[in-house]
């Protein structure tokens, strides 16, 4: 990727808190489970509509299955299934919503201490 395209992008970072780097059961995730974790985050735009869902009232992310395995690292089906029970049983993740297979997506909510999004105030109507 040439310099202009990286500077033509929107958002070319993922915004996190440095207490949440330093925290101790972040350091303990496995370094799949982390990055999926910072991909989530990627994936979350607080501006969409539809990462509110009305029924429950919790602000989630849709990822499919398939484009986590696109990520480095997390390419087999296994691998992906670990993370993400790992991010759920660790109590960062909730799955909100489950797809039904055939590329359909998974919803995913962030729960614990580090749910909020860093600077989120700001996209609040």
């Amino acid at each position: 990727m040439g310099i202009k395209e990286h500077r033509s992008r929107k958002n070319p970072f993922v915004l996190t808190q440095i207490a949440m780097l330093r925290d101790p059961d972040i350091q303990e995730l496995s370094a799949n489970a982390f990055r999926l974790w910072i991909y989530l985050r990627a994936a979350f735009n607080p501006q969409k509509e539809e990462c509110f869902n009305i029924a429950s009232g919790k602000k989630q992310v849709y990822l499919p299955f398939s484009t986590i395995q696109r990520i480095k690292g997390l390419k087999s089906p296994h691998t992906v299934i670990k993370a993400i029970r790992e991010l759920t049983e660790g109590q960062f993740i909730e799955l909100t919503e489950r797809g039904r297979g055939n590329g359909s997506r998974n919803a995913y909510t962030f729960v614990g201490k580090y749910a909020e999004y860093p600077g989120e105030w700001k996209y609040n109507k």
